[in-house]
């Protein structure tokens, strides 16, 4: 978390806000923008975020990120967005997953997203995403999780995607199956599941 550097504390105010919303969508999984007009959308998707591994079953429970790297940590890595890496620093600061102590790495290229179990990619580089990428993770058991449809047509398998005023989670359990990956019963229940021929064409 070296990144955050002198600008931690414009963000430390957030902290007891955060940590209140993340109990909301631990719950909910569907928000309302305009009810908490406090939240900012990148809080929301960081909340998600730290929330998602509750809900998403690995290989191995026991050790759910050694399968991928031998760092003793749960690794969470923010690919483009430093807003979405910075509000999900703080909220897993002294926090475990599955009994690992996390790590919140935000990187800026496609070759520093290895060695994790959680791979956050923002909008902004989805349109340059090779499909083949988003299958490779996939086959290295990282549950990818972007912005928009465009990004589960291309093979990723969590979309936190805006519609309307809401924030929707969105899943495509194919792709988690071929990263021996499992959505819990919950998570299916009350995410929307993606239909790559339902949602043939339409790109946002």
């Amino acid at each position: 978390m070296a990144f955050l550097g002198k600008k931690t504390h414009k963000f430390s105010s957030t902290l007891n806000l955060c940590s209140i919303f993340c109990t909301f969508v631990t719950l909910s999984f569907y928000f309302s923008l305009s009810a908490h007009a406090g939240f900012k959308p990148d809080q929301i998707k960081a909340a998600y975020i730290y929330n998602l591994p509750n809900f998403v079953y690995w290989p191995n429970e026991k050790q759910a990120n050694t399968h991928i790297t031998n760092n003793k940590a749960f690794v969470i890595k923010i690919l483009g967005s430093e807003s979405i890496a910075r509000y999900l620093s703080i909220l897993t600061r002294g926090e475990t997953i599955k009994g690992q102590p996390i790590t919140v790495d935000f990187i800026t290229s496609l070759e520093e997203a290895t060695d994790c179990s959680i791979l956050f990619i923002d909008k902004s580089y989805e349109n340059k995403l090779p499909s083949e990428v988003l299958s490779n993770l996939a086959e290295r058991g990282i549950l990818t999780v972007g912005e928009s449809l465009g990004f589960l047509k291309k093979g990723g398998m969590v979309g936190l995607v805006p519609i309307g005023k809401r924030i929707m989670i969105l899943i495509n359990p194919s792709m988690a199956q071929k990263a021996r990956l499992a959505f819990s019963a919950k998570l299916m229940k009350v995410a929307k599941v993606f239909d790559p021929q339902k949602n043939e064409g339409d790109g946002e």
